[in-house]
């Protein structure tokens, strides 16, 4: 099934869903997010959310996040830290396993989706 509502978090604090555009927290975008994304029927959910890893400058507690990601046993959601060193690798480990990851490089990143897309394949015929 296609993907009828798009949306989108960002460290900018910008949530879009079709062709609303919402100033939210980071944190209450990811939490619409998951909501919203089981409103229509699907054999899988998926919610990836991208950040700068600049979550203390947003006020955001990775425990706040993880548990955001983890709200929903249906949908599989995922933060992305597009950033290099030690921060994007603390807040990666600081959620809850597997939720997580870092891409330094955004050449990567189809990568990270393989990767992600695969967890989600390995859980489901575990």
């Amino acid at each position: 099934m296609a993907c009828e509502k798009p949306c989108f978090a960002s460290g900018r604090r910008r949530y879009a869903a079709g062709s609303q555009l919402k100033d939210l927290q980071m944190s209450e975008a990811a939490g619409h997010a998951v909501r919203e994304v089981t409103e229509v029927e699907a054999d899988d959910y998926f919610v990836f959310l991208l950040s700068d890893a600049n979550l203390r400058r947003y006020g955001i507690e990775p425990e706040e996040l993880g548990d955001l990601l983890v709200a929903d046993k249906r949908v599989n959601a995922f933060a992305i830290f597009i950033a290099g060193g030690s921060e994007a690798g603390r807040l990666a480990k600081a959620l809850p396993f597997g939720r997580g990851y870092v891409c330094a490089d955004t050449a990567r990143l189809p990568g990270a989706f393989k990767e992600m897309f695969s967890s989600v394949s390995v859980q489901k015929t575990s």
